[in-house]
Parts: C-alpha cells; structure tokens; sequence
C-alpha cells in the first residue's frame, strides 16, 4: 500500500466517524427536546384543566 493509499482509507473512515458522531449527537438533542416538551406540556396540562362553574 502507497501512502496516498493509506491518505484515502483514514479519509473515508474519519468521515465515517464523524457522520455516526453527528448522528448520535442529533439523536441526543432531539431526544432532550422531546424530554424537554413533554415535561412543559405536563406543566401547562394541570393549569389548563382548571375546572369550570357549571
């Protein structure tokens, strides 16, 4: 194997690497968003389930 060889594998894996990298960060925030949302929607739930004078 010539270098330029060895240049193109550590080239491809490195951007293997990093799309599984962004992949599992992307993953992690939308899930805390999605946490995130869920606990102000059972917040907001209670105040707005106030019972009405009939």
């Amino acid at each position: 194997m010539t270098t330029e060889d060895t240049e193109i594998l550590l080239i491809k894996n490195m951007t293997l690497i990093s799309v599984l990298i962004w992949t599992l960060l992307c993953c992690c925030f939308t899930g805390k968003v999605q946490r995130i949302q869920l606990l102000s929607s059972i917040n907001i739930r209670p105040s707005e389930m106030k019972p009405t004078k009939s």
